[in-house]
């Protein structure tokens, strides 16, 4: 008999692994008929799980077919019980049953496995049917509080929401509504941002509303205007919204707002007005109890989420101030109210990693808790770098991946990350350590174009020729003109070639890539500038007249200063395209260049010598090497016209000992400078070096 009933379970095995339905179902029904007449007792153990496995899963699968029987899949969970081999993925699929799952049965599973997302998801949807929805909203809370990436359980939750406020309004009056009511009316209302209901309440609840809700409301409504000043809501949160209390709903919002409009000042204010809801946790070890629609029901009454999220933003707010006691004190607060929250405990290794320089290490174990909270390291530390990259908080990228490269092998990704980061800091040197071991030991990244491409970009910066055509070759040689990454390489060739000052060869690479059409908004004004200096000698191509639309009012980017230093130039405005020329070396890119540019410019502005000094001594300082003789013979000639003539006469001695051969190279250059001299020691009343250059200039004649 145990052999017979062994080849039927086999049988039923391999008709399930190859999704033989039919087959799998008529093998169910012979093996429940055998054992009918058999002593399960004496039968092979796991034959009898793998059976009742399959049972399970089968009629979970297929619950509309005529042989379903709910009370028989009960029997196969107990039979899995008795036979100690009941794991989560069989009640998950028992409670996946939530039209027919016995609520007994669920609450049984969710006691077992309080953090099983299958079997609390359908819980709520089990409850959401039987229209408990208070507990069902609770669940669902619980649930996102933790798992709070799983944004698709929120429109079931607002469609809950939505209910029970649907529910409350078509049953009350002003004179019925009573205080817990009103506060559910309101709560739901600024959660779900409805505003058909928002308005009926401002308008035919007004009188039971207290203060604060009414601002709340009026708050909501606005918001869910199309289009939103950022400037008005200040002038409302600073002449309105601050002196009242804030809900806990409003609050949050508005701090999320202003934390995404970049006004982050607004933060810790706002906070600080919130009024919590002074309710009590229930511990999490109600859900191994009988209480678990008390937890849940609670969990409803107090947003858990929202109030974790209060925290994370007010840690978030004193990062910002760099008050990293203070951000850690919220964390630690806050975790003893959310002691597993995966994001809060996040925030914490990122802090502690931050601040905690002397000591991070200390930031480890908060990580592994993370980790064990929900949050892969890897996931963890990539969404955290993508975010700080997408935030220009390339530090914090280096800091992530510091911190990645301890736990893991590097990848090409986080190597071009880190290194991308230090480049985008001017760690030119960090940053091409790191992208030529990503191109040496990871030859066959998905990332190495990434990697070889800022290695191309680094050693254009840092006035490598010969490196930068080896890498711009082994670019183009990749990537034909199919490409977007091809056109990338041939516009950094452009860009490279303009800063070396080879326009004629710059102006041979940027037609063809104008004329296909490829050429970025940010180089347009380059080819403008070349067509108007005539290197377009055969008329090749037409471009845009420059005119004052073209000057960009809110210049962020190298190119956007660059765009607007060659319009000003075009336009004859040299002060300004030398100031514009001045703000692009501040980008770190060949600042020689664009400092000698605004040099120049500048000094076609008779009234802006002293700016135009500055700037040298600015290059001088920074950039001391790409100082040539016609700048440094520039600046003794402003010194004296402005008739400062001992900065003069020292500028003139230094151009001397700099260049002598081009300085003295003939006799009339020589007089020059004797004549210069003998006029700024005259000035300076320096009677025997007036003589001496009076003598040698007499002597040159």
């Amino acid at each position: 008999m145990e052999t017979q009933f062994l080849e039927l379970v086999n049988y039923l095995k391999i008709q399930y692994q190859k999704q033989y339905w039919v087959s799998c179902e008529m093998a169910l029904s012979d093996i429940l008929e055998f054992l009918q007449e058999e002593d399960k007792s004496i039968l092979d153990h796991d034959a009898l799980v793998i059976f009742n496995r399959i049972l399970i899963k089968y009629y979970s699968r297929f619950h509309a077919v005529v042989s379903f029987d709910m009370e028989l899949i009960q029997e196969a969970l107990l039979e899995l019980e008795r036979l100690n081999a009941a794991d989560v993925t069989d009640y998950e699929s028992v409670c996946s049953l939530y039209n027919s799952c016995p609520e007994e049965l669920y609450k049984k599973a969710i006691s077992i496995h309080p953090n099983s997302f299958p079997i609390l998801y359908a819980y709520a949807l089990h409850a959401k049917n039987k229209e408990e929805l208070s507990v069902a909203i609770g669940c669902l809370r619980y649930l996102l509080s933790i798992y709070p990436e799983a944004n698709y359980l929120r429109p079931v939750l607002h469609e809950c929401e939505q209910e029970v406020l649907t529910q409350l309004l078509d049953q009350s009056t002003t004179d019925t509504l009573t205080a817990s009511a009103i506060n559910i009316l309101v709560h739901l209302s600024l959660i779900t941002k409805h505003k058909p209901t928002i308005s009926r309440l401002l308008t035919n609840f007004s009188e039971v509303l207290s203060d604060a809700q009414q601002q709340d409301l009026e708050i909501s409504n606005y918001f869910l205007q199309q289009e939103i000043n950022v400037e008005e809501v200040i002038q409302f949160w600073e002449q309105r919204w601050m002196h009242q209390p804030l809900s806990l709903v409003t609050g949050v919002y508005l701090t999320e707002y202003f934390h995404k409009q970049g006004k982050i000042q607004f933060m810790l204010p706002i906070l600080e007005n919130i009024e919590l809801p002074a309710l009590d946790f229930l511990g999490a070890e109600a859900l191994q109890s009988t209480a678990i629609d008390d937890y849940f029901i609670n969990f409803n009454e107090v947003d858990q989420e929202l109030v974790a999220t209060y925290y994370f933003l007010k840690a978030t707010a004193y990062n910002y101030q760099q008050a990293a006691d203070l951000a850690q004190q919220t964390l630690a607060e806050a975790l003893l109210k959310f002691p597993k929250h995966p994001k809060l405990t996040g925030l914490l290794a990122v802090i502690t990693l931050r601040y905690n320089n002397e000591n991070q290490a200390a930031a480890l174990p908060i990580i592994d808790e993370a980790l064990k909270y929900g949050v892969a390291l890897t996931t963890y530390l990539d969404i955290m770098a993508e975010y700080a990259t997408s935030k220009n908080d390339f530090q914090s990228v280096i800091n992530y991946l510091k911190t990645y490269h301890k736990y893991a092998i590097p990848t090409g990704k986080s190597l071009f990350y880190q290194a991308r980061a230090y480049a985008k800091l001017g760690y030119f040197h960090n940053a091409l350590k790191l992208l030529n071991e990503g191109a040496t030991y990871l030859p066959i990244t998905p990332y190495r174009t990434s990697i070889n491409f800022w290695q191309m970009v680094i050693y254009k910066n840092m006035g490598d020729d010969k490196r930068f055509y080896e890498h711009l070759q082994w670019q183009l040689s990749v990537f034909d003109k199919r490409y977007p990454q091809h056109w990338e390489a041939q516009n950094i060739c452009v860009e490279f070639l303009y800063e070396k000052h080879a326009f004629k060869e710059c102006y041979k690479y940027i037609v063809p890539i104008y004329k296909a059409g490829k050429l970025p908004p940010d180089l347009l004004p380059i080819l403008q500038y070349l067509v108007w200096c005539e290197y377009d000698v055969n008329d090749e191509v037409s471009v845009p007249p420059v005119t004052m639309e073209n000057i960009i009012e809110n210049p962020v980017t190298l190119g956007h200063y660059r765009a607007n230093a060659i319009y000003y130039w075009m336009l004859g405005k040299d002060y300004e395209s030398a100031q514009a020329f001045e703000k692009a070396a501040g980008f770190g890119s060949n600042v020689g260049f664009y400092l000698a540019r605004a040099y120049w410019r500048s000094t076609y502005d008779e009234t802006k010598r002293n700016y135009s000094i500055e700037l040298y001594k600015k290059m001088k300082k920074i950039v001391p090497e790409s100082i040539d003789y016609q700048m440094q013979y520039w600046e003794q000639n402003l010194y004296f016209r402005a008739l400062r003539s001992n900065e003069a006469k020292t500028s003139f001695n230094e151009l001397i000992a700099k260049f002598p051969k081009t300085a003295l190279r003939k006799n009339t250059s020589a007089a020059h400078y004797a004549s210069r001299q003998k006029i700024n020691t005259e000035h300076l009343g320096e009677t025997e070096a007036f003589e001496r250059y009076s003598k040698m200039l007499q002597s040159l004649s």
